[in-house]
């Protein structure tokens, strides 16, 4: 489930991103314009949030512990490029765009999920524990009741 939180949030990104490729939907003070990026520069969020939706799919999918560091690392570099263009735009533009302010803070919001949702693990062992101890019940249940049986009982019933 995590994982397919995370998939959302770059999804949202990479929507993001495109606008600001095209940029008509930029708001009345054009404060997507104030430090005149280049296209490259959306391109590049384009490609990344698209790489970043493959590897999340193919970790849903079929999940390893190779793509999970790969993810967790990409996050980081995520929230952290979020944490400096916020900063950007508040201290040095004194201006928001709604589009940076979503991708920055999915990134923030996807570093959250990275540190803090611990779920997944624990479920996944909590349902070994149960059906162990399930096991365990069953069996012990056919002990006590083979310790009952007496094996001249069971001769007498082959013959």
């Amino acid at each position: 489930m995590k994982y397919k939180v995370l998939f959302f949030l770059a999804f949202i990104s990479l929507i993001s991103s495109i606008f600001l490729l095209f940029n008509p939907w930029c708001d009345e003070q054009n404060t997507c314009d104030l430090n005149e990026p280049s296209d490259f520069n959306y391109y590049l969020g384009i490609v990344v949030f698209s790489l970043m939706l493959f590897l999340l799919w193919f970790q849903i999918v079929k999940p390893t512990k190779n793509k999970k560091i790969i993810i967790n690392i990409s996050i980081i570099i995520w929230a952290m490029a979020g944490l400096y263009l916020l900063y950007l735009q508040h201290f040095v533009l004194q201006a928001y765009c709604k589009y940076c302010l979503t991708i920055d803070i999915s990134g923030l919001v996807a570093l959250m999920i990275i540190l803090f949702w611990k779920g997944e693990k624990k479920n996944s062992q909590q349902k070994q524990i149960k059906q162990v101890s399930r096991e365990d019940d069953y069996f012990s249940e056919l002990k006590a009741s083979s310790d009952n049986v007496d094996i001249n009982d069971i001769k007498e019933d082959k013959k």
